[in-house]
């Protein structure tokens, strides 16, 4: 069997099989020597006024109507509970988590996917290729009482995707302000800050595969994993880059701790091993949870408490054995999840953690949710993923900052496949190809699929 182990971002080409759906996971272009990191000015171009289509209608379901049908927070109470979704022929479509009612906001004729909420739920931005237009792939802006997204970031000509379909990363920024944004250019990967409120430029400030990627909880820093290399932005000014001395490649994202000023991510300790290390942005004083010997994931609870540490026997994850919990001082929780996982999520309110495990089937995945405060785990149901559900939970650490499987109230959850078993509430030969699909987190977890659609993802609010 065969998994991942490179780093997404280089330029060769990873197989997943066995009880990885045997899928391929292509990479994105090659990273090349650097160039440096001075900012660099781009066009920000806007005011794409293209008509929205109604697109064709999604077998189960009413007509997808224009962006009027579906209000980001009109008659909710200051309250969102959308799901945004695109599907197999490259539509991007917002509904509620019965899936009434659908309402596509991409601009037609083209190919649009991957979109990212921003953390007001005000805006979503998605990449695709209009065919009208004929220029290049962009990255597209959509917000309440618009009638037509507007083009973000337009890339360069001949320049290509950073995964299957997915031709951005945008990262915003905790106040919502920016979009960190990593886009493939000629030479190598890039990542550009974009002003969401001021479409006059985006600058670049990083080359150097920057592909793994957390902000500060005051939305000024970015701390960044690139190959072998860190670095922390300063994005205020003259946008500082900042090379830091440790280079470790056996892990992803790095994590900054939402409550303060310091950042996580696996480094070199000097004995020829390497540490899990908590380190304070300005004093780069350290605090070390413990030596990893092979690959590792991590992230922290919204609320900063507790750190997940997941661990793999293999360089690169993919594939992980066990889950450890750490307070925010670097003491274990005494905690451990001991399972063959893929993939794990917090709920926004830190209470429960969402994995996924592999089961005895080929191709079939199992969500099971553990309970924080009483440590009891529950089964939710066993489902096949789309092959953008397994790119995503492939890079769930990088993905879990901008991409929410869970509901605002921490009561269900959002993944693209086919049930496999579980209660479910709906029939689901109504919809076409991979589903999206809503788990319902009660004392008898239901699942209902809502529409026809490769990836899904929640509303912040």
């Amino acid at each position: 069997m065969q998994i991942i182990t490179g780093l997404f971002g280089h330029s060769r080409i990873t197989t997943v099989t066995g009880y990885l759906l045997l899928v391929i996971v292509a990479t994105a272009c090659g990273a090349s020597a650097p160039s440096g990191t001075e900012p660099e000015s781009s066009t920000l171009e806007g005011g794409d006024t293209s008509a929205h289509t109604s697109g064709t209608s999604i077998p189960g379901s009413e007509t997808p109507t224009t962006s009027a049908a579906v209000r980001f927070s009109e008659g909710r109470e200051g309250e969102l509970d959308l799901i945004a979704y695109s599907d197999d022929e490259g539509r991007v479509f917002l509904t509620g988590p019965k899936g009434i009612s659908p309402s596509r906001i991409d601009p037609g004729d083209g190919f649009f996917s991957w979109p990212v909420w921003s953390p007001a739920g005000d805006r979503i931005v998605f990449s695709g290729t209009s065919l009208d237009s004929g220029e290049p792939a962009a990255l597209y802006s959509y917000r309440q009482g618009e009638e037509s997204p507007r083009v973000a970031f337009r890339n360069e000509p001949g320049t290509g995707a950073i995964l299957p379909s997915m031709t951005h990363y945008p990262l915003w920024s905790p106040d919502g302000s920016r979009l960190a944004l990593v886009v493939s250019r000629q030479e190598q990967l890039a990542m550009y800050l974009l002003h969401t409120d001021n479409p006059g430029s985006a600058e670049k400030v990083l080359e150097r595969a920057p592909l793994y990627t957390s902000w500060s909880g005051d939305s000024r820093y970015l701390v960044v994993h690139g190959e072998e290399e860190h670095f922390v932005v300063d994005t205020e000014g003259e946008k500082l880059v900042t090379a830091l001395e440790d280079r470790d490649a056996q892990y992803r994202a790095p994590a900054w701790w939402p409550s303060g000023d310091r950042y996580t991510l696996v480094a070199p300790n000097g004995d020829g091993g390497r540490d899990l290390v908590i380190e304070e942005a300005i004093s780069n004083k350290r605090t070390t949870l413990g030596s990893v010997e092979s690959g590792v994931a991590f992230l922290w609870s919204p609320d900063g408490s507790t750190l997940a540490l997941a661990r793999s026997r293999i360089s690169v994850g993919g594939i992980y054995e066990t889950i450890e919990f750490f307070r925010a001082d670097g003491t274990s929780v005494g905690s451990v999840i001991d399972d063959t996982l893929i993939a794990f999520y917090w709920s926004p309110d830190s209470s429960k953690l969402a994995y996924v495990t592999l089961t005895d089937q080929a191709g079939v995945f199992r969500w099971q949710v553990l309970d924080m405060e009483d440590g009891n785990v529950q089964f939710v149901t066993e489902f096949k993923p789309s092959g953008a559900q397994i790119t995503l939970f492939q890079f769930f650490d990088q993905f879990s900052y901008s991409h929410q499987v869970w509901s605002p109230g921490s009561d269900a959850l959002v993944f693209a496949g086919r049930p496999v078993g579980g209660v479910i509430s709906d029939v689901t030969g109504l919809f076409l190809g991979s589903q999206i699909i809503v788990a319902s987190l009660d004392q008898t977890p239901s699942i209902r699929p809502i529409a026809s659609g490769e990836m899904g993802f929640w509303s912040p609010r």
